[in-house]
């Protein structure tokens, strides 16, 4: 799992990307998750069978802020 903070400017598709999160390219084998609170965060989950309880509750933590 990676994550990273304040990638508001990467959900929100902005041009004020102050550290290049919109350079990103989410390989294949991540499900990307992101949470909107505050200055935003990014989630990147390997999509593996054992981690998808992970993956499902990261999903609906984020769900509560969309």
């Amino acid at each position: 799992m990676i994550v990273a903070h304040d990638t508001a400017p990467r959900i929100l598709k902005q041009n004020a990307d102050v550290y290049g999160y919109s350079r990103i390219r989410t390989p294949d084998a991540y499900e990307e998750i992101e949470i909107s609170k505050g200055t935003g965060t990014t989630v990147w989950i390997q999509k593996e069978g054992s981690l998808q309880g992970l993956i499902d509750a990261m999903k609906n933590y984020a769900a509560q802020f969309e």
